[in-house]
């Protein structure tokens, strides 16, 4: 059978260039969509990642008043007027000491954080840190 197949195949020359040429465009496509779908992920990880970073700053701005005048209703709406965006898990304005201020999940209300990355925000300098970029 596997002779009666190359036969087939390479019977003619002009069989033989089709072939190669349908091989070759087969190859370049594959590596083409590779390379398209390989670049179109990065792109919408960079795009999610600058929306989350914009979204961290407008919550921070509109957040100062009310933190500075220790209104809890005002931050716990603060919270839930984002917390309709897509794909958003949670949100949360803390203090200087990790206490919870406000959450999405009121049950988390008034507790502290702690760990690891808790600690890596307190350590941290800068204005806005990203913990976890998944």
């Amino acid at each position: 059978m596997f002779k009666s197949v190359k036969l087939f195949l390479t019977k003619t020359l002009k069989r033989e260039l089709i072939i190669a040429i349908v091989v070759t465009h087969a190859i370049m496509m594959g590596l083409f969509i590779y390379d398209l779908t390989n670049r179109q992920a990065e792109f919408l990880h960079k795009q999610s990642l600058s929306q989350a970073k914009s979204l961290t700053r407008t919550l921070a701005d509109n957040s100062k008043t009310w933190v500075m005048a220790n209104d809890y209703v005002g931050m716990f709406e603060m919270v839930q007027s984002i917390s309709k965006y897509p794909s958003l898990k949670y949100a949360m304005l803390i203090d200087n000491d990790g206490k919870i201020l406000a959450h999405t999940n009121k049950k988390l209300l008034n507790k502290f954080l702690s760990g690891k990355l808790a600690q890596n925000i307190f350590d941290s300098k800068k204005n806005l840190l990203t913990l976890i970029n998944n």
